[in-house]
């Protein structure tokens, strides 16, 4: 049950990380195309 536990935690940190590793991603296109934009 412990071990379960940790994995739950574990798996929780990683989905964190991708959803915010994706939003960076997304940000970083938008302000890019902003600039391209006001060319």
């Amino acid at each position: 049950m412990y071990v379960d536990r940790l994995g739950k935690e574990f798996l929780i940190t990683e989905f964190f990380r991708f959803v915010v590793r994706k939003i960076i991603e997304f940000l970083v296109f938008v302000f890019q195309n902003r600039n391209i934009l006001k060319k």
